[in-house]
């Protein structure tokens, strides 16, 4: 009697976890997916606020400097610009995702930069007019 109590207890647990599987599979991915989408926008949020404060400072012109404050997504692999693109580059769980934005103002990163805005967490960016460029350096 006690063989038979212990067999049925054990199909319905099989049962449980047959159908609990698929659920968390299901929330595991979409929670993938949200935090992708979420460390896209922070860093679309961020090359976007570089390059409209560029747009503001070059139409300003020298001496104009302006200090902002960027959040910066987890998975940030490289930022660099040319011209007047700035691009983020992003990874993400299906691989890389360049995230940019094209200001008016021909950008120039000063040495180490890059190396600061590759961790997450907020930072700094002193954008500065200089000779018809504009200059991003750490605040």
């Amino acid at each position: 009697m006690r063989a038979q109590s212990s067999f049925e207890y054990l199909i319905i647990i099989s049962i449980v976890i047959a159908f609990l599987i698929p659920i968390w599979a299901y929330v595991l991915n979409t929670q993938q997916g949200t935090t992708d989408e979420l460390s896209l926008t922070y860093a679309g949020n961020a090359v976007k606020k570089i390059a409209d404060t560029a747009s503001l400072v070059y139409s300003q012109g020298p001496p104009a400097k302006v200090t902002v404050r960027l959040y910066v997504p987890g998975g940030v692999q490289e930022i660099f610009v040319i011209n007047t693109t700035i691009n983020m580059r992003v990874r993400t769980s299906s691989g890389f995702s360049d995230v940019y934005e094209v200001s008016t103002a021909i950008m120039n990163m000063t040495q180490g930069f890059n190396d600061t805005l590759l961790n997450e967490g907020t930072h700094l960016i002193k954008i500065e007019a200089v000779n018809g460029v504009v200059q991003i350096s750490n605040g």
